[in-house]
């Protein structure tokens, strides 16, 4: 090929990525899998849920195994698969993670999906979800023990994970990402001191645009820290390193570090609550406060570790605290409390649910050295984790509009009449009850909350990231405008800090 070609590849390739989205074709299945009735089954159930757009976002399917799926924790864990226990304890968490979305998936299917003539589903005769969920475990059941019969399976089912990456190369050589770059990061190098100089103001001296309203979690018997280090003992461990745990514990850890939210409430669009569906799309009970919490896993020093995750959302980002260029339905923040190997609490970091203005807070006495970031501005850490948590709970000032945290303490740092918000599952959101009776994700199959969409893909289409500014999923959070960084990256704290 002439240079010329080569330079017509060089243009015309990442255009065919941009619009393909990057999707990478199915993988082959292995040996004589085609010629089962669980594959076909599966060819059905998969073909029914893209038709009616309930393909569920959080997990990625693996590649010719449709009934594995997988995060980046558990993409990163793949290189280290060492011994038969702890492959087989890797491939049993791909399949939990499948059988996850599947249900959600099967949970939002139009009921009319299962009897469409024009859909193989409808071959297999099953009349309602709950068969369709039990049928589905059955034929991953018979898929699985068909695979695990066959040489290198696990060495297969490696080499076909792939997590998409959140941000396009694509978008960022046509929009000239070198030159966009530069007043991009001068702005948030703006933004950042002024977030900084939020955490330095003493409480009584910020900003109020309304009132401030309390909200602690509903009084309960949470978990000791005795309880949380016995959770994290070696005999409580998976053949990965991951600590096990029951629904009770899982409960008890979340309740353990809820924190206390102080808003400041100077409208309707900053009353945080829980999210239903309305007649024109979603919104938020500002009466009914509500924080949605799921577990994840990261690593420590190379070490897995769990993360709880809190999440609230607001009807709007809106009003006059917020930038105009940010308005718009649907707004929220996600406070993450991550604990090292013995179960003690040593960051918390926050952001927006677009991805937006993340920040680290770190235990000061584990940090040895914030590391620089090649191609991107230096990681924001504008405060420490205060020295009384955990043994107080920790308390986040909100402000209003922008619902940004402006304040980061602990609940003897400041008081006020509270009221109490509730705790739900943040899977709720994946499959929200509509009024007909059925059920549909807030989240579209790219992992968009629905009806969020900003102004801001047009300013900022430079940096790479789609949908820039709408609310996202879990598993879909791009953190940096400038480089590049996930929320989900189990590394992203070894990666940002060398820890004593």
């Amino acid at each position: 090929m002439d240079k010329r070609g080569h330079r017509v590849l060089f243009w015309v390739l990442p255009l065919i990525c941009l619009f393909t989205g990057c999707v990478r074709a199915p993988g082959p299945m292995l040996p004589a899998q085609d010629s089962l009735p669980a594959a076909r089954f599966f060819e059905d159930l998969d073909a029914a849920v893209e038709q009616a757009g309930v393909r569920d976002a959080g997990a990625v399917p693996v590649a010719g195994f449709p009934y594995l799926r997988a995060d980046r924790f558990l993409a990163a864990m793949a290189p280290g698969l060492l011994d038969g226990r702890r492959k087989d304890a890797w491939t049993r968490a791909l399949e939990a993670a499948d059988r996850a979305a599947r249900r959600r998936e099967i949970a939002n299917l139009p009921p009319a999906v299962l009897s469409d003539p024009a859909l193989g589903i409808s071959r297999w005769g099953l009349a309602s979800p709950e068969e369709l969920l039990d049928a589905a475990a059955g034929h991953a059941r018979a898929l699985s023990a068909h695979d695990r019969s066959t040489p290198d399976f696990v060495e297969s089912v490696a080499e076909a994970v792939r997590i998409p990456d959140e941000y396009r190369t694509a978008m960022r050589i046509m929009g000239l990402y070198p030159v966009a770059v530069v007043p991009v990061s001068i702005v948030t190098e703006q933004v950042q001191q002024r977030f900084a100089g939020w955490h330095r103001e003493p409480w009584d001296r910020i900003e109020t645009r309304g009132r401030l309203s309390w909200f602690s979690p509903v009084p309960s018997a949470p978990a000791t820290m005795d309880d949380i280090r016995r959770i994290h003992g070696p005999d409580r461990r998976d053949a990965l390193g991951v600590p096990r745990l029951d629904a009770a514990e899982a409960d008890a850890l979340v309740r353990r570090f809820a924190p206390v939210i102080v808003q400041d409430d100077a409208g309707e669009y900053d009353r945080w609550g829980r999210v239903a569906w309305g007649r024109d799309g979603p919104r938020v009970d500002g009466r009914a406060p509500v924080l949605y919490h799921y577990i994840s896993h990261a690593f420590f020093k190379s070490a897995p570790i769990l993360q709880i995750n809190y999440t609230l959302w607001y009807p709007a980002r809106k009003g006059p605290g917020a930038p105009r260029i940010e308005h718009g339905i649907l707004d929220g923040l996600t406070i993450r409390v991550s604990l090292d190997t013995a179960g003690s609490p040593f960051m918390v970091d926050v952001m927006n649910n677009c991805g937006c203005y993340h920040f680290f807070v770190p235990q000061q006495r584990r940090v040895l050295e914030i590391l620089p970031q090649p191609g991107a501005l230096s990681p924001f850490v504008p405060r420490w984790l205060p020295e009384r948590f955990p043994e107080e709970r920790l308390l986040l000032r909100v402000n209003s509009g922008w619902h940004q945290v402006v304040h980061l303490g602990t609940v003897s740092a400041a008081a006020g009449p509270t009221g109490f918000y509730g705790l739900l599952p943040y899977e709720a959101l994946e499959s929200l009850p509509r009024p007909d009776g059925t059920s549909e994700n807030l989240f579209d199959p790219e992992g968009i909350a629905k009806g969020s969409e900003r102004i801001e893909p047009y300013l900022f289409f430079s940096m790479g990231i789609p949908r820039v500014g709408s609310m996202r999923q879990r598993g879909h959070h791009a953190i940096r405008l400038v480089g590049r960084a996930h929320f989900d990256d189990p590394s992203l704290f070894d990666k940002t800090f060398r820890f004593k």
